[in-house]
């Protein structure tokens, strides 16, 4: 079938795939989308979150940059921030050399991730400075196909100013809240309307919640971890101890 538009899907849809699959890995899978030189910002307690849209770095030769994310370590690990660029082909990232020194340490370090391309495909950039990330493009399809539904109710909620859905309609969603959780619940959290988890947290259960499903707060006195979110909250086989 013939399309009539060269961009007929957006950088930004890459970007939300490389943001899913890190936020949503385990260590070990989180190491394959970061360079071996910063393996160390594997585990999920050393993540404060993946940020996107930011600005870096002052007005150099380059001017203000901004980042496609920025990855924040928790403080007190001694490790710096990553800025990351998402890029179909890494040779458009080559070509933007303005860029490099918020990359390759001078100004402050990150990596590049871009699409596997067989015929070229660097692992580094800019005398072996920048590291380069790649992604398998059969993944990535495979996950556009999963994702289309979701990924076009948002454009459609953006510019036309509605709700979000998805194919199976609403969700239901039961948080459980005891001991120290139920503090800060009752003294905060309902007062004002709030409902977060720590940084550390992995946000795989929160991050599926869209405007219009209903989340139903539970006060038990059996759930170990609290703020546990049944059933995807943990292994099968875990089994929940009295608090």
């Amino acid at each position: 079938m013939f399309y009539n538009s060269k961009k007929l899907i957006d950088e930004k849809v890459l970007q939300q795939y490389y943001f899913e699959k890190f936020m949503l890995a385990d260590a070990i899978e989180r190491k394959t989308l970061l360079p071996k030189k910063f393996s160390s910002y594997s585990a999920t307690n050393i993540i404060k979150g993946l940020n996107p849209e930011i600005t870096v770095g002052k007005k150099t030769k380059g001017g203000e940059h901004i980042c496609d994310f920025v990855l924040y370590p928790m403080p007190g690990k001694g490790l710096t921030n990553l800025n990351i660029e998402i890029k179909w082909d890494i040779k458009d990232f080559e070509k933007q050399d303005d860029r490099f020194e918020h990359y390759n340490g001078k100004i402050s370090n990150g990596f590049a991730v871009a699409i596997k391309d067989e015929k070229h495909c660097p692992l580094t950039i800019d005398n072996g400075k920048i590291h380069v990330v790649y992604l398998d493009a059969t993944e990535f399809k495979k996950w556009f196909t999963i994702k289309a539904f979701s990924i076009v109710s948002q454009a459609l909620a953006n510019k036309l100013n509605t709700k979000p859905s998805r194919l199976s309609g609403e969700k239901f969603w039961v948080v459980a809240v005891v001991n120290d959780s139920l503090e800060h619940y009752t003294s905060h959290g309902r007062k004002k309307d709030i409902w977060a988890f720590r940084d550390n947290n992995n946000p795989k259960n929160i991050m599926n919640i869209l405007d219009g499903d209903y989340v139903v707060f539970l006060a038990l006195d059996h759930c170990n971890p609290a703020r546990a979110i049944y059933p995807y909250a943990t292994k099968q086989n875990t089994k929940f101890e009295k608090a």
